[in-house]
This record gives C-alpha cells, sequence and structure tokens, in this order.
C-alpha cells in the first residue's frame, strides 16, 4: 500500500508509517519461517504463492482507488 501510494499517487509515507511497514514485515518473516531465517533459502515458491502476492497488489491498488476516486 505504501509502495503504491508513493509511486502512483505521490504521497511520500511518513516515518511512522515506513516503521509499522517494517515491523509487519519481520513478523511475517518470523511466522514464515517459524524463527529460523536460514529457512528462507529453502522455501519454495509455487503458483498458489503468486497467485497470493498478485491478488494482494491487486487489492492494494483498488484500496487506493477506492480512497480516491478522482485518482488525484
Amino acid at each position: 500500500m505504501l509502495f503504491i501510494g508513493a509511486v502512483f499517487y505521490k504521497l511520500r509515507p511518513t516515518l511512522l508509517q515506513m516503521v509499522d511497514a517494517i515491523v509487519s514485515l519481520v513478523g511475517v518473516t518470523v511466522v514464515l519461517t517459524r524463527g529460523e531465517p536460514a529457512s528462507l533459502l529453502s522455501m519454495e515458491v509455487v503458483m498458489g504463492d503468486l497467485l497470493i502476492m498478485l491478488a494482494t497488489i491487486l487489492w492494494a491498488f483498488c484500496s487506493w482507488m477506492i480512497s480516491r476516486p478522482g485518482g488525484y
């Protein structure tokens, strides 16, 4: 969401928003790796993972378009 807002809507995220995003990504990484960062190297990305990533990106675009209907 922050990336799409910055690139397509020219809105700079605040420092707190950036910290929140980093903490969230670290949390997701800890959950996915079960606390073992080395397991990232052995993870496989399958078609379902790619579809979920695509759906998340599309959801972010839809959220921005709903919040800013005129595209401004």
